[in-house]
């Protein structure tokens, strides 16, 4: 048997000394000990000893009554602090708990590593027997406390706390560390039998706490938003969150600022959402972008708060874009005002920087806010321009740009031509800009008036938004420009060199892939004797380079610069003109002789009657014309009644008018002429070519040219689907190859139907026997 236990233990006697000696530790934590009361290291290692001793005797009982003499002693320190706090109230009584407070805890801290001997062995064995009045000394002496000092004044505590946070929100000057320190105590004393320290904290005091926070900003807000302006109420409510989470993360447990936030927003913002949301157009239309700031900022808060406003933007853009389309169109109402469409351009570039601008600095680039200006854009977008379709005069600013004519400084170039690009997304139908794109960009490198690093840029920002697919036919047409300016005009001037063939005139020929280039009639012409050698050497040098490909002559593709001799005393002065294919081979027949019929120079270039008119037009009634019509007897054309010339139409030419030269006085060195535009017909004219019907504008037939590599689009992307497929219903079948076809039309449902039958005709598909619905693929 242990000697210890043999020997006598006087537990009231010793209890005795550890009472007095944690009365004195006590008193030492509160400062009110006298001046020669301490413990020294030496009668702390005696009450440890006490303790010990006395849980090492074999008498359980006498553990269970040291450990209920501690909690007695606890239960008294804590009474007597009760007492002399009951009387006070407010910051007094705050301060006065915390410190009383303090000073308990750190005695009991002292005094708990006493009983660690108890804390180690007695205290465990019991709680795992089953006994909940036993818990560890720290936590006893934090229960003693809840239930004898906080309990009785907790009421006057949450009133002072909810005084002292009133009091900062009307501006006052507090010590809000008061607020976080009675925090950390709310903290502290949850322990069993309390659930959870947090609960504890959010049932004594986070509750009643955002009730009181609801009240005041309802009475403020309230009170503030029927004095002043939306714009002043959103600063306020602005300014409030802002203070509240300031406050919530700074002084208050962290599980408070969700339900403090969101009581400040259901407060400020929900219950005036109504008012908000009626000032949102007001705040468009007068460009307030701080208040579209702070309106996005308290809106985004809450549930769905953003969906109206968005909806609001959405038909303001609707409205302002439409406008302004209206407004050009009336400017829009010929094909000649095209070239002057400009302004609209520049105008929905601007409406669409503006309010992309105010989605980034206000509303964070809002994927909703993103979307209801994507949305409002293609509504109008879509609309026509006057006569024009809005794809059209897209592409006449983007050639505009690219020749040069906008007059861009080259910083701003790419930044425009993104600009574009953007605006160009919004188009339902991308082929048809894609097609006159194209056109457009096919004159820029056959004469050469090319930018090609701004060109690819425009491609690849093309490429990004429609994917290779879009693009690759444009890129062709760069590769068939680049392989015969560096390689077929190279090699052929060597092959003539080495043939020793001499052809009078320098030529270079670019030789197109049919595939990559835009379908154009080909122009029904039989050149002079002039241009045959250098055809004629040029295929023989072709044939040598490509045996299996086929050389078509595109004359309307090209241009031609003539030397035009005036003659004068001495020494003949040199005119350069710069004309069409056309208009050269009718310049170079005045070699053989000084005038012609019209209809003899028709029969002799072997051409039409349109085509030609449309190429002499320029050479015969411009400011440097190289030729007069003399009529068909020789003396002039008739003038009108007040002696001044008529106005120049389809018949101002007739098959027996005279062409003859007119001597050219001008300064200029190099005289480019245009190759002409169509004439208009009188009703005599249009009636013997057979009328409208039978003169197909070349817009029309571009637009005839679209719809049939449309219904080739569909019928290519119905089939890739079945391929994959295997058998589907139609309407799925529809919906997939019409996904497959957006990026570069929106599909008629109807014509996707016609295709189908197309198809079905051809064997590529069969509908079901079963059922019509379905579809299978014929492999």
């Amino acid at each position: 048997m242990n000697t210890s236990m043999q020997r006598s233990f006087d537990f009231n006697a010793n209890w005795e000394k550890i009472h007095a000696g944690l009365c004195t530790m006590v008193r030492v934590c509160q400062g009110v000990a006298g001046p020669d009361e301490k413990i020294t290291t030496k009668e702390y290692q005696d009450l440890y000893f006490f303790v010990y001793s006395w849980c090492t005797r074999p008498e359980e009982k006498k553990k269970q009554e040291l450990y209920e003499k501690v909690a007695a002693l606890f239960q008294e320190v804590v009474e007597k602090d009760c007492v002399e706090m009951k009387g006070k109230s407010g910051d007094i009584l705050l301060k006065d708990y915390l410190q009383r407070f303090t000073n308990f805890t750190s005695a009991t801290n002292m005094i708990k590593n006493i009983f660690a001997y108890m804390q180690r062995y007695y205290i465990p064995s019991q709680m795992t027997n089953g006994d909940g009045s036993v818990r560890p000394i720290f936590e006893l002496s934090l229960v003693k406390w809840r239930d004898f000092a906080f309990e009785p004044l907790k009421a006057k505590l949450l009133q002072a706390l909810l005084v002292l946070v009133t009091a900062e929100r009307d501006g006052e000057k507090v010590d809000k560390t008061l607020l976080s320190n009675m925090v950390q105590a709310y903290i502290k004393i949850g322990v069993p039998p309390v659930d959870n320290p947090v609960n504890f904290y959010k049932k004594e005091f986070q509750e009643q706490f955002i009730k009181d926070t609801k009240e005041y900003y309802i009475k403020e807000s309230d009170s503030f938003i029927q004095s002043n302006s939306i714009s002043a109420y959103m600063q306020k409510a602005e300014g409030r969150i802002i203070q509240e989470e300031a406050l919530s993360q700074t002084y208050l447990h962290p599980s408070t600022k969700p339900d403090l936030t969101r009581a400040c927003e259901e407060v400020l913002i929900e219950r005036h959402n109504q008012q908000l949301q009626d000032e949102f157009q007001k705040m468009l239309r007068d460009d307030k972008s701080e208040d579209m700031r702070r309106f996005y900022y308290l809106l985004s808060r809450i549930p769905n708060g953003l969906n109206r406003s968005a909806e609001t933007m959405k038909q303001f853009l609707t409205v302002v874009g439409t406008g302004i389309v209206t407004d050009h169109s009336a400017k829009l109402t010929q094909r000649a005002q095209l070239k002057d469409s400009s302004p609209l351009i520049l105008d929905l570039l601007a409406l669409h920087k503006k309010y992309s601008d105010i989605l980034k600095r206000c509303m964070s680039e809002s994927k909703l806010f993103s979307q209801a200006l994507d949305e409002a854009f293609t509504v109008f977008i879509n609309k026509k321009a006057g006569i024009f379709l809005m794809s059209e005069v897209l592409n006449n600013y983007v050639d505009g740009v690219m020749t040069g004519k906008e007059r861009l400084a080259d910083d701003q170039i790419y930044e425009q031509l993104d600009s574009v690009v953007r605006l160009f997304t919004y188009f339902n139908d991308k082929d048809v800009f894609y097609d006159a794109f194209r056109r457009g960009l096919s004159k820029r490198l056959l004469l050469g008036k090319i930018q090609e690093e701004w060109e690819r840029h425009f491609l690849q920002r093309l490429k990004i938004t429609c994917g290779d697919v879009y693009t690759k036919k444009l890129e062709g047409m760069f590769n068939d420009v680049k392989i015969s300016n560096e390689q077929y005009v190279p090699q052929f001037k060597e092959w003539c060199d080495k043939k020793s063939a001499k052809l009078g005139v320098d030529m270079a020929v670019t030789v197109l892939n049919d595939s990559y280039w835009p379908t154009t009639s080909r122009t029904a012409l039989t050149p002079t004797q002039e241009f045959n050698p250098c055809i004629k050497a040029f295929e023989d040098f072709y044939r040598c380079q490509e045996e299996k490909k086929i050389l078509v002559w595109l004359y309307q593709s090209g241009d031609v610069l003539l030397n035009y001799a005036i003659p004068g005393k001495g020494k003949p002065t040199n005119l350069l003109l710069n004309v069409s294919v056309m208009q050269a081979t009718i310049c170079l027949l005045f070699n053989q002789q000084k005038e012609w019929r019209f209809k003899d120079i028709m029969d002799t270039l072997g051409t039409n009657e349109e085509l030609l008119k449309w190429s002499i037009t320029p050479l015969l009634y411009t400011k440097d014309r190289v030729f007069t019509n003399k009529g068909t007897d020789g003396k002039g054309k008739p003038k009108g009644p007040d002696g001044k010339p008529l106005p120049i139409t389809w018949d101002s030419i007739v098959m027996e008018d005279l062409i003859g030269l007119v001597p050219l006085r001008t300064p200029k060195k190099k005289i480019p002429y245009p190759p002409g535009k169509p004439l208009p017909k009188t009703g005599t004219s249009a009636a013997a070519s057979g009328g409208a019907a039978a003169n197909k504008t070349e817009d029309e037939e571009n637009l005839s040219q679209l719809l049939r590599e449309r219904e080739l689009k569909m019928q290519l992307a119905l089939v890739r689907v079945m391929k994959a497929r295997n058998t589907l219903q139609q309407q799925q079948l529809i919906a997939e190859a019409s996904t497959q076809l957006e990026k570069f039309f929106m599909p008629d449902p109807r014509l996707m139907k016609k295709q189908i039958e197309v198809l079905m005709e051809r064997g590529f598909m069969r509908r079901d026997a079963d059922d019509q619905r379905k579809i299978h693929y014929c492999a």
